[in-house]
């Protein structure tokens, strides 16, 4: 994948948020995209194991790799 298709992708999940965040709250639908693509990983996978593996690839690279810096306000929750 390409970059500008990486952005064209990342600006279209940014405007699908937009749109149907504001009836449920963004938690609600982050977990409502996250269970979609868990279960689209795993249901694409030729194997468990490889749809597992893919998960955990993009979560470490994105998700754990995330840190808040010092000064944002949601250390305080």
């Amino acid at each position: 994948m390409t970059k500008d298709n990486e952005l064209a992708l990342h600006t279209d999940l940014c405007d699908l948020c937009e749109k149907h965040s504001g009836e449920m709250g963004v938690p609600v639908f982050v977990h409502i995209v996250t269970s979609f693509i868990t279960q689209l990983s795993m249901d694409s996978a030729p194997s468990e194991h490889l749809g597992i593996s893919v998960m955990l690839e993009a979560i470490g690279e994105n998700g754990m790799a995330y840190e808040r810096k010092e000064n944002d306000w949601r250390n305080d929750v």
